[in-house]
């Protein structure tokens, strides 16, 4: 699995071929002001007619507007309303239901059924609109359009920045993107990012840590697999397994990736950047933080370096819906289909939404786990690994990482280590810091050992 465009491809970018070495602007609202204005000028008079009509329905973001979370929902009525309800639990416990809001993207294709996700969005923020806004935004793309996406993603976030310049900001503004499918989000998160943004204006993102279903992590593989995971990534991460210290390593995954859900980002890097690109169908994602990188990095005497220290973790877990997940590891499958494909990972999680989650949860407590499971695991994270860096040690670097995480391969190490690990992300779920958990939860730097 790669991103969705290689570097070259996107030193061609029109765009960023001008806005590569962008100096950071130190959170002067009238300096993102001016960048969000340049930015928006570029877009095409069709789009600027979309993202403003949106924009005069809503009205002007509030002066000390901080914070808006957005996400994209298809046909996700079963899982809607709890996402909404998680988001603005975090909201009121970071203290800013009033400084904040909720854009939700009802996307859909033309031609295609609907179910009633709008009419449950639009519910639910009429009942809760005393402490939280929560606003509604459905577009039809064309049937054909294989990139509704990023051109969803990228709805929201440009509607919120011409919102933003149509009246006075005494602040700079932030955006945290989320799945439809998230099921409980870390409490205080919010909070955090304001913090973190406001404290160090040369960050760009911050991205949290996931996890997926927790009553269908009892399926001891899917544990291995998810565990070794966010080990191998956060080891990816490690400053010297980045770009700017050997030019051969992954642009994509050499640094902190920007995910679809539990990512924060602010609206100054959004804008320089160029926003997302929408001529991809999958990843688009990472494909924001990627752009970030090129537009922070530097043509020099050998190359091109990106600059990938703008974007950094954050110690907060949010869970996802994690029924593909499942299927396509009792399925032997990949997470977005054969190819991957954008059409592979549509099918994959309309066919795994058809389970319930108690069926699902009962299969995975319950289920044949055969012998070769965590090996077959753990051979195919290698040979995923293996693709991201260039040589042996960097690969058996990030691969110790993932060995530390599992705290030992027989089957009772395994099963102590997932009941530990599960005990502790069920307490964070219900309200309790993660901080307290981290050891446990394997986010401490699991590389400083690497000579």
């Amino acid at each position: 699995m790669d991103g969705p465009l290689r570097l070259g491809d996107y030193l061609e970018d029109p765009w960023l071929r001008g806005h590569t070495g962008r100096e950071f602007l130190g959170r002067d609202p009238a300096a993102e002001r001016a960048a969000v204005a340049a930015y928006l000028a570029a877009q095409e008079p069709a789009w600027r007619e979309l993202t403003g009509g949106w924009a005069d329905r809503f009205g002007p973001l509030p002066p000390g507007h901080r914070l808006t979370v957005f996400l994209l929902a298809g046909n996700e009525a079963d899982l809607i309303g709890p996402c909404l309800t998680a988001l603005a639990t975090d909201l009121r416990s970071s203290g800013l239901g009033r400084h904040a809001e909720i854009l939700v993207v009802r996307q859909h294709l033309a031609g295609t059924k609907r179910d009633d996700t709008a009419a449950i969005v639009t519910a639910w923020a009429e009942r809760h609109r005393a402490d939280v806004t929560c606003r509604l935004v459905e577009v039809e793309w064309p049937a054909e359009c294989a990139t509704f996406l990023p051109l969803s993603r990228k709805l929201a976030v440009d509607i919120t920045a011409t919102r933003m310049l149509a009246g006075p900001r005494t602040a700079p503004v932030y955006l945290i993107t989320e799945d439809a499918d998230v099921e409980w989000v870390e409490h205080g998160r919010a909070a955090h990012v304001v913090r973190a943004f406001d404290a160090e204006p040369h960050l760009d993102a911050l991205r949290g840590w996931h996890l997926r279903s927790l009553d269908l992590l009892e399926y001891l593989p899917l544990f291995v697999e998810r565990l070794t995971w966010r080990a191998c990534e956060h080891a990816l991460a490690d400053p010297r397994l980045r770009p700017e210290r050997g030019g051969d390593y992954n642009f994509a995954w050499n640094r902190v990736v920007t995910a679809g859900w539990n990512v924060a980002f602010t609206m100054e890097a959004y804008a320089l950047a160029g926003g997302y690109t929408t001529s991809v169908e999958l990843f688009e994602d990472m494909d924001l933080g990627q752009r970030i990188s090129v537009m922070r990095g530097r043509h020099t005497g050998t190359g091109f370096v990106p600059g990938t220290e703008t974007m950094r973790w954050m110690p907060y877990e949010a869970c996802s819906d994690g029924r593909r997940a499942f299927g396509a590891l009792v399925d032997g499958s990949d997470l977005y289909g054969a190819a991957p494909s954008l059409d592979g990972f549509v099918e994959a999680t309309a066919r795994t939404r058809t389970w319930s989650m108690v069926d699902a949860a009962a299969r995975a407590a319950n289920g044949f786990v055969p012998p070769d499971a965590v090996d077959l695991v753990l051979e195919r994270r290698r040979e995923e690994v293996a693709a991201m860096v260039p040589d042996t040690a960097a690969l058996e670097f990030v691969m110790d990482a993932a060995a530390r995480a599992l705290g030992g391969r027989d089957a009772s190490a395994l099963a102590a280590r997932q009941r530990e690990f599960l005990a502790a992300a069920r307490a964070v779920a219900g309200g309790a810091p993660s901080a307290a958990s981290a050891s446990i939860l394997r986010r401490e730097t699991a590389y400083s050992t690497r000579s």
